[in-house]
């Protein structure tokens, strides 16, 4: 999953960012 081109922890970071924001959207 290297679409960013960025380390992996970066990638991390971002995929962890859009999870809180869907999360946020939909807090179930």
């Amino acid at each position: 999953m290297q679409k960013y081109s960025i380390p992996g922890k970066e990638g991390m970071t971002v995929l962890d960012a859009l999870v809180e924001v869907q999360r946020r959207l939909d807090p179930t």
